[in-house]
């Protein structure tokens, strides 16, 4: 059955007219009667009710109408897919990211601004997620690129380190260590801290809170509310006075810059967290390596202080 029978049949279904139908199809009315009638011969049955002007489909027109229309869909999308490919060159598609929301904002803007400004034609979407999630995400082929803490240990995923956050504790104002300037070892024996939860990306956090513990807590407690809001509460309310693993890394960490508390930065970046560039391996076409160059070779490893 030809293509071009297909779409005059379907032109004919719409319009309910043969004159109407060929003058949508920039043709004579006769060559779209022929073509009609030579389609029912092939199948053996009529495909239209003929009453004077108006044409209406018969069972088995109906039928035929449904297949064609996914037909012609469907070659309507692998039309537009070449096309995009014959067109595009070296440009790259649109772009998918996804982007843990603990990190710093700025981050996420300069990767947008470098995967831009090496391809303007592209959108960049984005969205946001727990790390964990996005390397989900990343491994189903639902995003392009993601931007999680590291460490990651699946040899399906590929990271490239892009920025450290030099971490503090935030505590209450009156808290005893809240005059000091850094936090050393010492300060903080006998005291417990809480961080995220190890959801947010189970080996980042476990690598964390080994940190803690190395560095002197006596506690590290990743049960707490991942809410930042819950967490401040959590700070400024129990009796055992429990610090918060924080710094100017995030959006949350901004609960903190109230009056209420005072953030003390650990002494020579003692705790930092990773965050990283990440993508599917094997790469999926040439223009995804472009992309990660695009951002890898340019942004460098930035340690953000505690503030």
């Amino acid at each position: 059955m030809e293509l071009n029978a297909l779409k005059t049949f379907i032109a004919v279904a719409d319009e309910r007219n043969i004159a109407r139908a060929a003058a949508r199809l920039h043709l004579t009315p006769s060559p779209v009667s022929r073509s009609i009638r030579q389609l029912e011969h092939r199948i053996g049955t009529p495909l239209f009710l003929r009453n004077h002007h108006d044409l209406q489909l018969t069972p088995a027109g109906k039928i035929l109408l449904s297949t064609a229309l996914q037909i012609s869909d469907e070659l309507a999308l692998a039309e537009s897919k070449i096309r995009n490919l014959m067109d595009a060159g070296d440009r790259w598609p649109n772009i998918t990211i996804g982007a843990t929301q603990r990190v710093n904002p700025e981050i996420i803007d300069d990767v947008i601004e470098r995967i831009s400004t090496a391809s303007p034609t592209s959108t960049v979407s984005v969205s946001t997620g727990e790390s964990s999630k996005l390397l989900l995400n990343l491994k189903n082929g639902t995003l392009d690129l993601a931007i999680v803490h590291l460490p990651v240990n699946d040899s399906s995923i590929c990271t490239a380190n892009i920025a450290e956050y030099a971490c503090g504790a935030a505590m209450r104002a009156d808290d005893p260590l809240a005059s000091l300037d850094v936090l050393t070892p010492g300060d903080v024996r006998g005291r417990s801290i809480i961080f995220p939860p190890a959801g947010v990306q189970p080996l980042a956090m476990a690598e964390l809170r080994r940190a803690l513990l190395d560095f002197g807590f006596a506690a590290a407690d990743d049960s707490a509310p991942s809410d930042p809001v819950l967490a401040s509460n959590l700070v400024l309310r129990d009796t055992s006075r429990p610090l918060a693993l924080t710094g100017n890394h995030t959006p949350g960490g901004r609960v903190f810059a109230d009056q209420k508390f005072r953030v003390v930065p650990f002494t020579g970046n003692a705790i930092t967290l990773r965050v990283g560039l990440a993508w599917s391996s094997p790469v999926r076409a040439p223009w995804v390596t472009a992309m990660i160059d695009a951002v890898v070779d340019a942004a460098g490893v930035a340690t953000i202080q505690a503030g």
